[in-house]
């Protein structure tokens, strides 16, 4: 996979943040930059992501201000993280939201021509109290939002926006979205709300990070062998674009904030019993079967997933609550 990579970080006692967008084809990237915002005042804060999809939004939106000619999948994804953006900076309830993304994309109809700017979204909105993170996450489509302590690992919030939810079969079927953030259908921003003990990490990504590896662990199994090699943070996301960009087939977006930490160190070091367990248990068995042939792998990304699938739905089973 070639094209441009932008990555950025930052850390402090407490918050260390990175994000990655990577552009499979130079100019013509549909994800949007990775959103990463925090207000301070109120320990409130915001990771999200947002892929333009190329198959109803392959249509041109017309010439920007510069002249440059982009994709309805390729606004759309840059309006919506504006407008999540001012939606978060501007402290709106969440039922204000989906009202705000329909008008704001309509702005961006000036010709007449129907325009269905679609875009996937997934963003967490968290509040920091002491000891504990209380989040919610916002869903259209099929990115996803995670939560991750050391002991359980990688626990998806969101459920794709497709009649299968099974990771598994999502990775081998890819089937058709029924909802996702546009112009001239209705849509759902989806809703999940919960609470974690601290220290715990959240994570956004687009379907070119989780999407193409072999089993839905080794997702998992990535961001913990980077992050136990990383001198830094900064190093993380280097080591992040570089595996992406090894086996993503798309472009790739991810948010990442660790939370409750006191140093990077800590972090590092609080996941490596989770590393070394995701390397014995999925990693390596995964690449061994995976030079056996495929009758091999067949197998081993099936008992992989069920070794793993009950900590990686966690999430669903706890008592929260869900609103349309």
């Amino acid at each position: 996979m070639s094209g441009p990579a932008r990555l950025f970080h930052h850390s402090e006692p407490g918050i260390t943040s990175l994000a990655v967008w990577i552009e499979r084809v130079p100019g013509l990237g549909e994800d949007a930059d990775p959103l990463i915002m925090l207000d301070r005042r109120v320990g409130r804060g915001l990771l999200g992501v947002f892929d333009g999809l190329g198959g109803t939004g392959r249509e041109s939106a017309g010439p920007d201000a510069d002249g440059v000619d982009h994709t309805q999948a390729w606004v759309a994804s840059r309006r919506v993280r504006e407008l999540v953006a001012r939606w978060f900076g501007d402290d709106l309830p969440v039922e204000e939201l989906r009202p705000l993304l329909s008008a704001g994309l309509r702005e961006n109809v000036h010709d007449g021509v129907p325009h269905e700017l679609p875009t996937t979204l997934a963003a967490v909105d968290y509040r920091l109290s002491k000891g504990r993170v209380d989040w919610e996450a916002l869903w259209a489509g099929d990115s996803r939002c995670y939560l991750a302590d050391p002991e359980h690992g990688l626990q998806q919030l969101t459920q794709d926006d497709t009649e299968e939810s099974d990771a598994l079969t999502l990775l081998l079927t890819n089937p058709p979205m029924f909802n996702m953030v546009c112009l001239g259908r209705e849509f759902t921003v989806n809703r999940w709300r919960g609470r974690a003990t601290l220290p715990g990490v959240l994570v956004a990504a687009t379907d070119g990070f989780f999407g193409y590896v072999d089993t839905p662990a080794l997702f998992e199994d990535m961001l913990w062998q980077t992050l136990g090699r990383a001198r830094d943070v900064g190093h993380w996301a280097e080591l992040l674009a570089t595996r992406v960009r090894g086996y993503s087939a798309d472009d790739a977006s991810i948010a990442v904030v660790a939370l409750g930490f006191p140093t990077f160190e800590a972090l590092r070091e609080d996941f490596e019993p989770r590393a070394r367990h995701m390397r014995t248990e999925h990693g390596q068995p995964l690449r061994a079967a995976r030079a056996r042939g495929a009758a091999a792998l067949d197998a081993a990304r099936v008992e992989s997933w069920r070794r793993y699938q009950a900590d990686h739905e966690r999430q669903w089973q706890q008592p929260a609550d869900q609103d349309d």
